[in-house]
Parts: structure tokens; C-alpha cells; sequence
């Protein structure tokens, strides 16, 4: 019985061991690091993005992802994979949110139907890179802005045929941004 108890208490232990740093974007949705290394000044990072809701979530990165190290070094976003994304048309002054149709919605609006479905109870795993991440640092901090919107799963068959300025008008933002954290503190 006290092995028993042990053996629980040591698996307990371990899976909260393994979670990494947390953020709550709203309500539904939350994430978490679940994989970072500093490999010859690229950064790596894996966040898992976990809907908690009963609705679907359709989400978006939008911008370009920023990250910075406690040494004074950051890194250039090289790719985002994982998840629909959307660095934001290049242009002076930077209009990263036309992605999201704000503004005003032109030409470089991201297709809404392409947002990633993220059903109820279910994660994905989005992964960054970063060049010339620098190797001084013992910590980095990781923020990305998002959007998103939630369906019902009654009305998910109809959401095909909503006009995406009705959808546009039910987009929500976000930030995923994390403090600090090392490599060590990410066990896996």
C-alpha cells in the first residue's frame, strides 16, 4: 500500500515536472513550452496551444514572433510551422495586423477558412526558430501575437457559409508571451 502510494506520488511528481512555463489566452485557450535548446545560435522552441473549451478554436499567428534572452540578445524569426501563420505583408510602416483584416480588409487578409482548427480537449504543437539567437543566454522569453474565434460544434457545418465580415467581426486577440525560462526547466 505505501509502495503504491509512492509510486503515485513519484508520477505525480514527474508529470508536474513536465510541464513547462504556462499562459492562459483566454477562457479556452492556453499555452505552454514544452521544448526549448540553443543549438549554434538557433533558437528552438516548441509551445503547445490547448483548447479547453467546448468549442472548436480557430487560431492564427499573426507578426512576427519575438524572442529575447537575459544576456541581451534576440534572435530573427527564420520559420513558424505548426499552426496557421501570417508574418504580415512587408511594408513601412510594418501593417502585421492586415493579416487579421485590421484596418481595414485588402488584399493581404489571411483567409479565414485556412485559421487552424483546434477541436475541443485537443492541442497543437507550433515550432519556431530563430537565427542568430546569440549563446550568451541562460533564459529567453518567447512572444507571439493570435488571433482567434470559437465555433460551436452545432454550428460548425453552417460556419462554411458565414460572410467572413461577420466572422471577422468575432475574431479575438492575444498574446502568447512567456517569462523567462531555460532550457533545464523544460523537462520533457
Amino acid at each position: 500500500m505505501i509502495a503504491k502510494l509512492l509510486a503515485g506520488f513519484v508520477l505525480l511528481a514527474a508529470a508536474a515536472a513536465a510541464q513547462g512555463p504556462k499562459v492562459q489566452l483566454s477562457g479556452d485557450l492556453q499555452g505552454q513550452i514544452v521544448a526549448l535548446s540553443n543549438l549554434r545560435g538557433a533558437l528552438n522552441v516548441g509551445v503547445k496551444i490547448t483548447n479547453a473549451g467546448k468549442d472548436h478554436a480557430f487560431v492564427l499567428l499573426f507578426s512576427e514572433p519575438s524572442e529575447f534572452d537575459d544576456a541581451g540578445g534576440h534572435g530573427q524569426i527564420y520559420s513558424v510551422t505548426g499552426v496557421a501563420y501570417c508574418p504580415g505583408p512587408q511594408s513601412n510602416p510594418p501593417s502585421d495586423r492586415l493579416c487579421v483584416g485590421l484596418p481595414r480588409v485588402d488584399g493581404h487578409l489571411f483567409p479565414l477558412q485556412g485559421y487552424t482548427d483546434i477541436e475541443p480537449g485537443k492541442s497543437v504543437t507550433v515550432h519556431f526558430i530563430f537565427h542568430a539567437a546569440g549563446d550568451r543566454g541562460q533564459k529567453y522569453t518567447l512572444t507571439a501575437q493570435m488571433a482567434y474565434r470559437f465555433v460551436k460544434e452545432a454550428d460548425l457545418a453552417q460556419d462554411v457559409d458565414v460572410p467572413e465580415a461577420r466572422k471577422l467581426k468575432t475574431l479575438r486577440f492575444g498574446t502568447l508571451s512567456f517569462e523567462p525560462v531555460s532550457p533545464a526547466e523544460i523537462k520533457q
